[in-house]
């Protein structure tokens, strides 16, 4: 089993990143972590929507790269973590640019969409929630989401303390049993 973990988050050594390893850890298999500050990913723009016309994006950054890893990898997991009442940016604009990758729905679903589990961290999560779930809307499936918010465990969500408690990491041990049963 191949375990891509991808952090959304551009602090290094935080929660999104210290969650993703415990889980990996926990997986005990083959992983890898991606945070997505070490790569230049760029937003849509001005183009001529060279990808309805089923061409190559024209963007030259590092997106075809990281879900080229996704493509490779049994299971994804995405840290991510919320600012101001929303997912961080960088989620928008690497789920904006799926349109370049994706060219049907078939391919979106089999091989992309039922790979992800989420790890979603912060204390106001319930437009987040509604931000990840509206990917699923026309499918049968919802993925799973575990959501650690920093307050309930009495943490500043900036501290990157998260995973010190206990509670904390019995929740993602249970998160990681639940991703391995997904595989089976």
């Amino acid at each position: 089993m191949k375990v891509l973990g991808i952090n959304f988050s551009y602090r290094k050594d935080g929660n999104c990143f210290k969650t993703l390893s415990f889980c990996l850890n926990e997986l005990s298999c083959e992983g890898e972590i991606l945070n997505l500050y070490d790569y230049e990913i760029n937003p849509c723009r001005n183009c001529n929507y060279v990808c309805f016309e089923d061409l190559p994006c024209s963007i030259e950054d590092d997106i075809a790269y990281i879900y080229k890893k996704c493509f490779a990898s049994d299971k994804i997991i995405f840290a991510l973590p919320t600012y101001g009442g929303h997912l961080a940016a960088a989620y928008f604009i690497f789920s904006e640019r799926q349109q370049a990758i994706f060219k049907n729905e078939t391919d979106y679903y089999h091989h992309f969409l039922k790979k992800i589990s989420y790890i979603l961290i912060g204390n106001d999560y319930e437009m987040p929630l509604s931000e990840i779930l509206s990917s699923y809307v026309n499918y049968e499936m919802k993925p799973q989401i575990i959501v650690l918010s920093a307050n309930k465990y009495h943490e500043r969500s900036i501290s990157g303390n998260l995973i010190k408690n206990n509670d904390v990491k019995q929740r993602l041990s249970t998160f990681s049993r639940g991703i391995i049963s997904c595989l089976k």
